[in-house]
């Protein structure tokens, strides 16, 4: 995996129960990724 240090418009916002949530620019995309292990409650949730 290459790292992704010189993106200057990506954010992650989330990632938690299978899921993230990212931010390109002003696009904020929620997508799946099965990767994603932790099962935290969301900043909405909180």
């Amino acid at each position: 995996m290459r790292p992704a240090d010189q993106w200057k418009d990506y954010e992650l916002l989330d990632a938690t129960a299978g899921n993230r949530l990212e931010r390109w620019g002003s696009v904020v995309l929620p997508r799946p990724d099965p990767q994603e292990v932790w099962n935290l409650p969301r900043a909405s949730d909180q």
